[in-house]
């Protein structure tokens, strides 16, 4: 009995050491994808530049809606999520919106 229940046991080990890894390397992918995705977004404008006109609307048509020309002004509508983002990133206090109150206990 007591072989039994040890090899359950190390079999259970396996498939949670199994699962922790997978939660682990999906983790560290998550990282290495948002550090790429802040470079690019860095070097955004240069790309923009350098890009061809195609490219350039392909790029506009992901972050702006409702574009239209007003004299030589552009007005547009930022689309989801972009619009917050330029909110946050215009407002001293964003970081106030993530703020979570402690709760408090009582025992």
């Amino acid at each position: 009995m007591y072989d039994k229940n040890y090899k359950r046991w190390r079999e259970r080990q396996a498939v949670l050491r199994s699962k922790r890894m997978s939660v682990q390397k999906a983790d560290d992918d998550y990282y290495i994808t948002a550090t790429y995705l802040l470079k690019l977004a860095s070097k955004a404008s240069i790309l923009f530049e350098r890009s061809e006109a195609e490219e350039k609307r392909l790029l506009l048509n992901m972050v702006v809606q409702n574009a239209t020309l007003n004299g030589t002004i552009v007005d547009y509508d930022l689309k989801k999520p972009f619009d917050t983002v330029l909110v946050s990133a215009n407002s001293q206090s964003w970081l106030t919106i993530w703020y979570v109150r402690p709760i408090e206990c009582t025992f």
